[in-house]
């Protein structure tokens, strides 16, 4: 088994990423369009509704409303799919329609990701259920319950970080590809994986600071007020952080694939 360095991985997820940034934006403007398109309505909305301001229900709305939120969804899981694909192949591979047509591959994300919900929330569940039980007897040992609830959830979403590389290249749903290939990995996983969420936290600190300063010296606004230039910060925080996370385990997943 080679050895893979997390600290070299890390570093061509951002090389390739912002190396290849314009490349990518040529690649998913329609997803991109309808991401901050959504962002800003939805955001834009609720501002409205916080000033007081209120608008009758119509069908034509609902219908809106529906529609919208199928294109995000759809727009999200496409846009998720090319990182990917440039991760393993450095290239994106856009689908028809304008990168929002549907086909096996979507439908085998959306059943990969409702299985591994299920599957999330049975964990989880199983495991409150037996901390709740054990906590009778001592609330000592209710706490190791919940650390084990803990533990458990991290050590399968370390073996799963495959998952959706495997989705793409292999015709199953990927859970067995990434329990496979991430045996023996788990340091280099772990690695890669708390540190991008390490690099989330402090750059997501970064934008926050103004409202943090507020906080601290006690003084907020005296009113929401609704800036185009922090929802664009914001929704670019978002879309970068969903490539850098799908991007990397792509690269590792290639890595290791040989």
């Amino acid at each position: 088994m080679k050895k893979i360095s997390s600290l070299n991985i890390i570093k061509e997820t951002f090389s390739l990423f912002f190396g290849k940034l314009s490349y990518i934006i040529r690649q998913t403007y329609p997803q991109l369009l309808i991401m901050y398109g959504a962002g800003f309505y939805f955001i834009y909305y609720s501002y409205l509704i916080d000033q007081g301001h209120t608008e009758s229900f119509t069908a034509l709305k609902l219908i809106s409303g529906i529609l919208l939120g199928f294109f995000l969804l759809l727009a999200y899981i496409n846009y998720y799919i090319y990182i990917t694909q440039m991760g393993v192949s450095k290239k994106i591979e856009p689908m028809g329609l304008w990168g929002f047509g549907i086909g096996r591959l979507q439908l085998k994300f959306i059943g990969t990701v409702f299985v591994l919900s299920l599957g999330l929330f049975a964990v989880i569940g199983l495991g409150s259920v037996i901390s709740l039980f054990i906590s009778n007897i001592t609330p000592f040992l209710g706490y190791i319950g919940w650390a084990a609830v803990a533990i458990g959830v991290i050590y399968l979403t370390l073996r799963v970080y495959f998952l959706f590389p495997a989705l793409i290249y292999t015709p199953t749903l990927g859970f067995v590809e990434s329990w496979n290939q991430s045996k023996g990995r788990l340091l280099t996983i772990s690695g890669v994986f708390f540190f991008l969420i390490l690099i989330s936290i402090v750059v997501s600190l970064v934008i926050s600071l103004p409202d943090i300063i507020n906080v601290f010296k006690g003084t907020q606004p005296a009113e929401p007020k609704f800036s185009i230039l922090s929802l664009f910060i914001t929704i670019t925080f978002h879309l970068v952080n969903l490539g850098i996370g799908s991007l990397a385990p792509a690269i590792l997943y290639k890595r290791i694939k040989g």
